[in-house]
């Protein structure tokens, strides 16, 4: 006898197996893709940090350490200090902010300050 094709037995045991593999990987992937767009978040969350530090340094005397003081990733970003694609966070550019805060409380002459940033992914 010569065969040409698939049997119905050898092709649903295909889709049987194929659906099995898919069921055992399926959360695996979902979580490492999860995983990573956390790791990018928080590798995007430093380089902000970063570059609020250096636009601080080049800007120090426009800070205030009475309180917080608040830079947006535009300001940033059109400044030259960063590089970043905020298009995949939920919020525009002009509304993430960098929160500049004085932390130097015991010698206000040495400017210190505390920087907090917080992306949310779409």
């Amino acid at each position: 006898m010569n065969k040409k094709g698939l049997t119905l037995i050898e092709l649903l045991t295909v889709i049987v197996i194929l659906s099995i593999l898919m069921v055992i990987l399926f959360p695996t992937v979902k979580s490492l893709l999860g995983n990573s767009k956390s790791k990018v978040k928080s590798a995007d969350e430093k380089s902000v940090r970063e570059a609020a530090e250096m636009y601080v340094a080049d800007h120090v005397t426009n800070f205030s350490t009475n309180g917080e003081n608040y830079l947006t990733i535009q300001t940033l970003i059109d400044g030259g200090y960063l590089e970043i694609d905020v298009d995949k966070y939920d919020i525009p550019a002009s509304n993430v902010h960098v929160i500049v805060r004085d932390a130097s409380s015991t010698a206000p002459e040495n400017k210190i300050f505390d920087y907090s940033v917080t992306l949310k992914n779409k």
